[in-house]
């Protein structure tokens, strides 16, 4: 025959009433060997966030148990709900009952058996002790809310019993709050009315207690200027010095009836209140028939085990939660997690235990219509230290004959947990658990617990999930950005190259200026893309500083005259303040300062129609070094203050409206940003909107030669002006690889009167037969095309007889001017690379650098 399964639901797990209710029903079901199921619910505080989600998992999982019959008989424990759940809520939640025999605790509903305390007994003896045995007629008491029917019922059997022993106590001598958090208040009234009380008596053990320590925050002592009496019998008040007079309030008694008159089928409503006693102790001079000494002996062992026996379950409890969490923050697969969780309640004592999930998440509502499933996917379970794990694809059920199981240790008192599991603010599953009766108010709170360890996994996962797709997804961009340089650059190369042959060998001027024109625009577009691909780098980390030692007037000059004719073009004035006295030859990444000073010179010269610009160049000798101040200052339109934050954002204009028909990605600033940050600094600026704006570095960089500007004479050849070189290299031979026809021709023509022999192949593997069969003084060889690419046609050459590496030099065209290709190309076995769009100047000095014989001639 299968056993019942009997119910309780109980409020909080750590609350010493709570924990007697099931200690009583669970003797109950073990004398009628019956299964236990235990519906905690764990939060007191009614503002807790998970109070509503806690409430709505007890409510919504319990009546779906007891509707689906899976239950024989509920108790419930009323008195704490009728706190927490308003009347609707209330009357809901009982409708979701009916027809299941249910027997409600510390409180009575209408239509609705219950079993509560008969508070007369135990109140009329202590009235009684106190005025017939001591003498004392001052009495006060501390009463609960006026609508708690538990709070009135007490109220109601001290005033009877007042005044059956003719003591006059009026309304004056009560005080109504609510428990513990207006016991100073409700103090304060009382003593202010009556400062000679002689008694207090309080309504429950926690309103005691504070009075006690009200009383002695006032200078005044408990127990000889005020006696204190209280309620419950909590283990905490048998310790209280001096020691309480309490009325001891039976929970176990409560519930032990109530499941013995459901299990023999009695009528409910004719179930008996459990009468409460009186415990003298020698708080207010009370004594028992037993000496003080015995009494007080008897109280203290009685609570010092007790006390003991709870620090000891709480040491326990507190091993086994810091194990189950140190295993799950390391175990991300559900097996792993799952085997985690049902071994801390074996180590609890469980010889079962299940875990159980929802095909979908339950989003909890307090309504008729929401049923648990019939069916709950097993997802594992622990059954005398067996794990079994169950894929989900697995699809094990458990039914409600799970439920009528033999769970139940005949020989021990233990109940079954019934424990969410929430994620996300739904419920995912239940938890089903032996748990020894000691252990229950530790176990609900490993609920939560649970609740939050699978979300760290889960968000754990998710983290794991996401950086890969952000990696996959940088990835993707890299991809787009080589094949987005690569395809842009291999025009642009064409057009500035042709462009340069015709301002070379054009005569005309209305040519030339239509040439300037070309170029100028082929300059900006060219801008904008290594803006994008430099932005990329930075965001992306693989931006690198390159510390070299560079001539600081020369670079700063070169950038002055390159912007100077930007500036021709508007009514404004161009001027340059360097400090001649500053260290000629600095160490640092002259590149990257150039793109940072050219940035702000061009963002001046956009937004500055009048006036005049100003680059500024200064510095501060220091230890080692020298701070670098570089300031660029204009008459332009200024910023307003709320579009400073706008400034660095990446693809952000200020003043959209006024500044639309300027040209420019918005990255500049962003760009500059990045790269100061990288080299230690950062950008700093002042503006005022219409009348201009400053912005300024400072920058740390070497010494290299500290022989000021003014009088550092260049060891470096000059080579015409603005660093053209004219040469020719009679008899060199250059093999020029390249599928397209137009990149041929450029270089072609741009080293047209320099008397090099070109030899030409479309593709990798004509270039690797050339190779084979000839000789050459450099050899110019594209990376991408089609037939056999530049990495491959390396590859071959490398294994040819008269490869010797270094000779000739092997130099990879390119378009793809992405982060880390230099090295990449190095690694290939190139001997550097030359990046499309091809500028005359670079390939001059590549050119000079490699070709044998090479002799300068003078500008015209």
């Amino acid at each position: 025959m299968n056993r019942k399964n009997y119910a309780v639901m109980m409020a909080l797990p750590g609350n010493e009433f709570s924990t007697s209710v099931v200690e009583g029903a669970a003797e109950a079901a073990k004398e009628v060997n019956a299964n236990l199921l235990v519906f905690p619910n764990g939060i007191l505080d009614a503002n807790s966030p998970e109070f509503n989600m806690l409430y709505r998992y007890q409510y919504s999982t319990l009546s779906s148990f007891l509707g689906c019959k899976s239950i024989d008989g509920a108790v419930v424990e009323y008195g704490t709900i009728n706190l927490m759940l308003n009347a609707d809520a209330k009357r809901s939640y009982l409708s979701q009952i009916k027809g299941v025999p249910t027997v409600l605790l510390a409180e009575k509903a209408e239509g609705f058996p219950g079993v509560c305390f008969d508070n007369k007994i135990g109140i009329r003896k202590l009235v009684q002790h106190l005025v017939l045995d001591h003498g004392y007629t001052k009495i006060g008491f501390l009463s609960g809310a006026k609508d708690n029917t538990d709070a009135v019922a007490r109220l109601e059997a001290f005033r009877e019993e007042c005044d059956n022993l003719g003591l006059a106590i009026g309304d004056d001598w009560i005080e109504y709050g609510n428990f513990t958090s207006e016991v100073s208040a409700q103090m304060a009234h009382l003593l202010g009315r009556h400062p000679d009380i002689q008694v207090l008596m309080c309504a429950n053990d926690d309103m005691a207690i504070a009075a006690c320590q009200f009383l002695r925050d006032m200078g005044k002592k408990p127990g000889e200027d005020i006696y204190i009496t209280g309620f419950d019998d909590r283990v905490k008040s048998r310790l209280m010095r001096p020691s309480l007079t309490t009325i001891k309030a039976d929970a176990a008694k409560l519930s032990y009836k109530a499941l013995k008159a459901i299990d023999n089928n009695e009528d409910l409503f004719a179930i008996e209140d459990v009468p409460t006693e009186v415990m003298l102790r020698r708080s207010c001079g009370c004594q028992s028939r037993e000496s003080d000494v015995e009494v007080e002996e008897r109280f203290r062992i009685d609570a010092l085990s007790k006390l003991e026996e709870l620090e000891k379950d709480k040491a326990f409890m507190g091993e086994v939660e810091f194990v189950m969490k140190e295993t799950l923050l390391h175990m991300d697969e559900a097996a792993g997690w799952s085997q985690a969780i049902l071994k801390a309640f074996g180590r609890m004592g469980s010889h079962r235990s299940f875990l159980l999930f929802y095909d979908k998440p339950v989003e909890h509502k307090i309504s008729d219509s929401w049923k648990m499933p019939e069916k709950l996917n097993l997802c594992a379970s622990m059954i005398e230290d067996r794990f079994n794990y169950y894929e989900p694809g697995e699809k094990v059920y458990m039914t409600d004959e799970l439920f009528r199981a033999d769970f139940m240790d005949s020989t021990k008192a233990m109940t079954m947990l019934v424990l969410p599991v929430f994620f996300l603010e739904k419920q995912m599953g239940l938890i089903i658990t032996e748990c020894p009766i000691q252990f229950v108010q530790f176990a609900f709170p490993m609920g939560s617990m649970i609740s939050n360890m699978i979300e760290m996994i889960h968000t754990q996962q998710e983290n794991k999930r996401i950086q890969a797709e952000l990696v996959s997804a940088n990835q993707a961009k890299s991809q787009f950005l080589a094949s987005m340089s690569h395809e842009i650059r291999t025009p642009i190369n064409a057009v500035i190259g042709m462009n340069e042959m015709i301002k070379r060998e054009s005569t005309q001027e209305e040519i030339r200026g239509y040439s300037a024109d070309i170029g100028s625009a082929a300059s900006n577009l060219l801008g904008i893309i290594n803006d994008i691909l430099d932005f990329s780098k930075i965001e992306s980390g693989k931006m690198t500083i390159i510390p070299v030692p560079y001539h600081l007037g020369n670079t700063v000059k070169s950038l002055f005259k390159q912007l100077s004719f930007k500036v021709i073009e508007k009514d404004i004035s161009f001027e340059l303040n360097m400090n001649e006295d500053l260290p000629a030859i600095l160490k640092g990444d002259d590149l990257r300062i150039k793109q940072v000073i050219t940035n702000l010179l061009s963002n001046a010269v956009k937004y500055t129609d009048s006036g005049k610009i100003i680059l500024e160049v200064n510095g501060k000798l220091v230890e080692n070094g020298l701070i670098l101040h570089v300031a660029v200052k204009d008459t332009g339109i200024g910023i307003r203050e709320e579009d400073m934050k706008k400034l660095f954002e990446k693809f952000e204009r200020v003043d959209e409206t006024r500044n639309r028909s300027i040209e420019g990605t918005g990255l500049g600033l962003s760009i500059v940003s990045g790269f100061l940050h990288l080299m230690g600094s950062e950008l700093r600026v002042k503006s005022e909107y219409g009348k201009g704006s400053e912005f300024y570095f400072d920058l740390f960089q070497e010494i290299e030669d500290a022989t000021p500007l003014r009088s550092y004479v260049s060891k470096e050849k000059r080579h015409g002006s603005e660093g053209r070189i004219k040469y020719i290299a009679p008899g060199a031979r250059v093999l020029l690889v390249d599928d397209n026809p137009m990149n041929r021709k450029v270089i072609k023509n741009l080293m047209k009167n320099t008397q090099v022999v070109f030899d030409e192949a479309t593709n990798g593997k004509e270039c690797v037969e050339k190779y084979a069969n000839d000789k050459y003084d450099v050899v110019l060889l594209d990376h991408l095309m089609p037939i056999m690419d530049g990495i491959e046609a390396i590859n071959r050459i490398k294994e040819l007889p008269n490869y010797e590496k270094g000779k000739p030099p092997i130099v990879a065209l390119t378009a793809n001017a992405i982060s880390g290709i230099e090295q990449k190309y190095k690694d290939a076995g190139f001997d550097t690379y030359l990046a499309k769009p091809v500028l005359p100047a670079v390939l001059d000095e590549m050119m000079v650098n490699m070709l044998p014989n090479v002799e300068f001639l003078k500008e015209d």
